[in-house]
């Protein structure tokens, strides 16, 4: 249970760090800021994330996947200032084994981001709120879809144990269309 919290908090923390590079998204393109800004409705959050413990010579891997469901929240980019509104939230179903145990848990009404302010670093887009600045990858990027997210992998020690993890989290967008007058 535990293990499974930890994860949720990966995922609602999912604009702190993130890494890699994809071949459709391309930052030097002139069209690229205009394709950002508007509002995104998100519909899709989905994440992995694998751990191996080991302790004295014994592995043991566990595996958690969280898929959204209720997702109902929305993101607008905008440029004069670069600012961000976000509004929503969404709910997570957590599937967690370990030793070839499953455990099932649903957590609810998780709010995406705060508003505040962003720019653009290369394939990484920046947020900056009120208590905390983080980045995350664009992992695609088109006049009618955005996805971004954070690939992680962290290997540390403590008491004898040594721990390896690998987290992907993605959230998946469509921008509105917007109507003409």
């Amino acid at each position: 249970m535990k293990l499974a919290h930890k994860l949720c908090l990966v995922l609602a923390l999912i604009l702190t760090a993130c890494s890699g590079n994809d071949d459709s998204f391309d930052p030097e393109d002139s069209d690229f800021n205009r394709d950002l800004l508007g509002t995104w409705i998100a519909v899709d959050v989905q994440f992995t994330y694998d751990v191996v413990t080991n302790f004295s010579g014994q592995d043991i891997t566990s595996q958690a996947v969280g898929q959204g469901y209720d997702i109902n929240f929305t993101i607008i980019f905008d440029d004069n200032p670069n600012e961000t509104i976000s509004d929503g939230s969404y709910s997570l179903e957590v599937t967690t084994t370990t030793l070839g145990q499953s455990e099932v848990e649903n957590i609810e009404n998780i709010m995406f981001l705060e508003s505040g302010a962003w720019a653009l670093d290369g394939d990484e887009l920046i947020f900056a709120d009120s208590s905390e600045t983080g980045t995350v990858e664009i992992f695609e990027l088109t006049a009618e879809s955005l996805i971004i997210g954070i690939t992680e992998s962290i290997n540390s020690s403590e008491a004898g144990f040594n721990f390896s993890s690998t987290s992907i989290s993605k959230v998946t967008f469509v921008k509105e269309i917007e109507e003409e007058d």
